[in-house]
């Protein structure tokens, strides 16, 4: 079953401050077999690995009500993946909400919230 792909709510005219984290983490795709004699067998696991990104949104408070109105009545509490980003080559890609998002109040209506994303195959 195919899931209805959303658009990001926040235009380029919006200024969203983008923070990528750590960068980019793989899921693991190799599995390993010790036989009873000689050294280890390994093999990919699957085709398709996806990749995951940790990024730091910094929104201001109606900003930060609108993504929380995006991530709980559009994406379905991050079940819908969406569009409109692109990841930190500039490549636009499909993304899920792998996790909670995390919000902090770092100012008087200053947000950071912590995604991490999902790259989802096209």
């Amino acid at each position: 079953m195919n899931m209805p792909v959303k658009l990001w709510p926040f235009a380029a005219v919006d200024k969203v401050d983008f923070r990528y984290g750590s960068g980019i983490k793989l899921q693991a795709n190799k599995v390993s077999f010790e036989p009873a004699v000689g050294p280890s067998l390994e093999r990919r696991r699957a085709t398709l690995a996806l990749r995951e990104h940790e990024m730091k949104l910094r929104l201001s408070a109606v900003q930060t009500e609108t993504f929380l109105g995006f991530y709980e009545d559009t994406l379905k509490h991050g079940v819908f993946p969406f569009t409109g980003l692109t990841d930190p080559f500039g490549s636009a890609k499909t993304f899920r909400i792998a996790d909670e998002p995390t919000f902090l109040e770092v100012g008087r209506g200053v947000w950071d919230i912590s995604l991490k994303l999902e790259e989802v195959p096209s």
